[in-house]
């Protein structure tokens, strides 16, 4: 039984000090502006990430459920435009094998949004063509009744993917073939009346989960997905969102699109095995951020699609969008 998209958007609308410090200028390198400030008919992106192929970003689009080429230069031109995708969330490049990641899922602000749009999905796609390579109905898996969606997802080096799913606080894994099952269920990662799991990261056999609403940071071995152990921070995480990996150095953004929270990029170091990490910087916000991605060796990037003007229905469609480095 699929829950109505309308419902959930309604569900999603009720849950949703320091000194302002913007990114640093020209800390990047290689060609990459330290703002990129874009246009592209309401597109509103949610998640971003970096194609090493292209030397560009990569967006996808809360309204249109497209993924688009975001050039240095802020031309933007569209990759994916699959009429099975209603809106889309979390990217991922897998650019040793070719192959883009991309999250759907249906919270009612789409376009194309209706009752019989699936609300939780994963695509593959070749990285190159944009021509889709599978699509997992992670709708079909679950069968309590209860709202799902996808937000993000996080791919291990043998191709299997783990998606967030932030409404029910569920984390799906998908097999390389396309198979899914619900790898994660625990309370840990549920914010009643909130957003819960919702940034992810896979690194050396292990996942890092953040609450969004919750404000809290678990990891899980994926050989246990049964032990999900909190990493212990300081300060306030609430609205956590984006998760990335810059090295060594764990990178993750706050917002404040449910509000609470601050629009910021904090980094941490981690401990050996996990249990503490250790914040070492955090950098405010001129933009709501939603996601982030590395570069490579050009610092990280966070983009800024004003889901809240969307959500609202104030202001909306705005053609602009921001990628901002940090």
């Amino acid at each position: 039984m699929r829950s109505q998209p309308t419902k959930l958007a309604a569900a999603v609308a009720a849950s949703l000090a320091v000194l302002a410090v913007p990114a640093a200028a020209s800390a990047h390198g290689a060609g990459l502006p330290d703002v990129i400030h874009a246009w592209a008919d309401s597109l509103h992106p949610e998640g971003i990430t970096y194609d090493p192929t292209r030397g560009a970003f990569l967006v996808s689009s809360e309204r249109h459920g497209t993924v688009s080429i975001v050039e240095p230069s802020g031309a933007v031109t569209t990759l994916i435009d699959d009429p099975e995708l209603v809106s889309t969330y979390g990217l991922r490049v897998d650019h040793r094998n070719g192959l883009l990641y991309v999250t759907d899922g249906d919270l009612g602000f789409g376009v194309d949004s209706s009752p019989e749009t699936p609300t939780a999905g994963l695509a593959v796609y070749d990285l190159e063509t944009g021509e889709r390579v599978r699509y997992t109905d992670l709708d079909a898996i679950v069968t309590d009744g209860a709202a799902h969606t996808a937000n993000d997802v996080a791919v291990a080096p043998d191709g299997t993917a783990y998606v967030t799913d932030p409404v029910a606080g569920l984390v799906f894994e998908v097999e390389p073939d396309g198979d899914a099952s619900v790898f994660i269920d625990d309370p840990a990662l549920v914010t009643p009346g909130g957003f819960g799991a919702n940034g992810i990261v896979e690194r050396g056999g292990k996942l890092i989960i953040g609450n969004y609403s919750g404000g809290s940071l678990w990891t899980v071995d994926v050989d246990d997905p049964g032990t999900v152990e909190e990493i212990a921070t300081e300060g306030d995480l609430t609205g956590l969102d984006g998760l990335a990996w810059d090295g060594r150095t764990l990178v993750a953004v706050t917002n404040s699109l449910s509000g609470k929270g601050t629009d910021a990029v904090h980094r941490f170091r981690l401990d050996y095995g996990w249990n503490e990490a250790d914040e070492t910087s955090v950098q405010l916000s001129p933009e709501q951020p939603t996601t982030l991605t590395t570069t490579g060796g050009c610092g990280v990037y966070t983009v800024f699609g004003d889901l809240a003007a969307l959500r609202t229905g104030e202001g909306t469609p705005r053609d602009d969008f921001f990628i901002r480095g940090f």
